[in-house]
């Protein structure tokens, strides 16, 4: 595959590293220490099957830079070898940045300056900002912004009413980075057009593999969730057996927001056919659940007196966690495989799959919501 090396400079907390992550979420990462020193630099290197290969040098902060604004040699040597120099800024430029910014440029390579964490600006403040930066840099040094991916605060309203704050991740906007290196390849015939698609591609691959990375987080959180209110549920049950799922509140409320987490259409009528059908399942099984249960339960003293019926309680807690699980695998399949005959495959596998340790985990998680709810 055709090769390209590019090298990101800048000061420490500009966002370098989430950067290059946000382009490259699934690269290998190897850390070397260059020219004997104590400098270290991160190399990201990915490959696709359209003959695709990047590889992003992470270098160490321009804060090492000495009185007169010089970077350490052993990193300006290292950087000669790269096809493109990057400078990543997250505020106006200062005079050191200057400073830096025209020494790599006397490499008299391809060189972009990159405006990250755009997301902390208004549309106002961003175009003043741009304005500035564009007039004070030499006219061949590129200039675009970009946002990695962070992590934002949201307010979610729980069903009982109650607020739950939860740190989502947002995926960031690389595009006009990924079109302006794009370019730049075109202008030095660094690449061929296959693979400059395939560069600017990244950003819909970016994308969707940090949505499959939220998803898949904030499934399994939900998943742990309702299976520690189906243990609650379980305290409250006059008997043994399926009636939770029976019942079908839980169980429907579950599936309808895991399908609503990943867009895919369900209807209350094919929920409900399946929430008997795990309902049916789970019979054959609620014996040795029930035994597994109390045994777990017996190795926490104390345990009955903190939720009640304890080994009904976790019995109902693995029924669904394991509904949940089996939903995940399935929808993150795509919605061509979301049918009852696929999740009840995975159900009857999670039924089955590793019992005692979640059995284990159930229980601590029980422990733990009553300790947090006494220190409340």
């Amino acid at each position: 595959p055709q090769e390209l090396e590019l090298a990101f400079f800048g000061k420490i907390s500009t966002g370098k590293s989430s950067l290059i992550q946000t382009m490259l979420p699934n690269a290998t990462i190897d850390t070397s220490i260059i020219g004997g020193s104590t400098t270290t630099i991160e190399r990201y290197h990915y490959e696709n099957a359209r003959g695709l290969s990047l590889t992003l040098l992470d270098m160490p902060g321009t804060h090492q830079a000495g009185a007169d604004g010089t970077l350490d040699q052993d990193v300006m040597t290292a950087a000669r070898r790269v096809h493109i120099v990057a400078y990543v800024i997250d505020q106006d430029l200062t005079e050191s940045d200057m400073i830096s910014i025209l020494r790599l440029h006397a490499f008299e390579k391809p060189m972009l300056v990159i405006l990250n964490k755009t997301n902390l600006y208004n549309a106002a403040e961003l175009d003043e900002l741009k304005t500035r930066i564009r007039a004070r840099l030499p006219e061949d040094i590129a200039f675009i912004t970009a946002a990695s991916a962070y992590r934002q605060p949201v307010r979610r309203q729980q069903p009982d009413g109650t607020a739950l704050w939860e740190a989502r991740e947002v995926p960031g906007n690389i595009s006009a980075l990924l079109q302006k290196l794009a370019q730049m390849t075109a202008a030095r015939g660094t690449l061929t057009a296959r693979n400059r698609d395939a560069l600017i591609s990244l950003a819909d691959e970016t994308l969707t593999q940090r949505l499959n990375h939220y998803r898949r987080e904030r499934g399994e959180a939900m998943v742990k969730s309702y299976a520690r209110k189906a243990m609650l549920g379980g305290v409250a049950a006059v008997g043994p057996g399926t009636d939770v799922i029976i019942q079908g509140y839980l169980g429907m409320d579950m599936l309808k927001n895991l399908t609503k987490l990943y867009n895919i259409p369900a209807r209350d009528i094919d929920l409900q056919t399946l929430v008997e059908a795990a309902s049916s399942k789970v019979k054959t099984h609620l014996t040795v659940i029930l035994a597994l249960a109390g045994n777990v339960c017996k190795a926490f003293p104390g345990i009955g007196t903190v939720i009640g019926g304890a080994s009904h309680a976790v019995a109902y807690g693995l029924i669904f966690e394991s509904l949940g699980r089996a939903t995940l695998q399935t929808l993150e399949r795509g919605s061509d495989t979301f049918d009852s005959q696929h999740i009840m495959q995975h159900f009857e596998e999670q039924l089955k799959n590793d019992l005692e340790t979640r059995a284990q985990s159930l229980v601590r998680l029980a422990l733990n919501s009553r300790e947090k709810s006494r220190q409340s």
